[in-house]
């Protein structure tokens, strides 16, 4: 699995900053941000400030609905309609 696919799949559970999320991954985390800011240019994710100061990055629908096809927990058939 990719790591852009990584990312979607992680942020189904919540947001996250790309600090967190490149520790998940341990991939550096200019990759990592890379990354999420192609997927926002996709419309597959959204950010937003905490505190004015760190921003997350969340699933929109689209991205959500990328993320559940992507995750074996996501496409069990005992938690449809969880992550979306």
């Amino acid at each position: 699995m990719t790591t852009p696919d990584k990312i979607l799949i992680d942020l189904l559970i919540s947001q996250s900053s790309c600090d967190a999320l490149a520790e998940r991954m341990h991939c550096p985390m200019l990759a990592v941000r890379a990354m999420c800011e192609r997927h926002e240019r996709d419309g597959l994710l959204s950010q937003s400030k905490i505190a004015d100061t760190i921003t997350v990055w969340s699933l929109t629908d689209a991205g959500r609905d990328v993320a559940a096809t992507l995750s074996p927990v996501a496409c069990s058939p005992a938690l449809q309609g969880v992550f979306s």
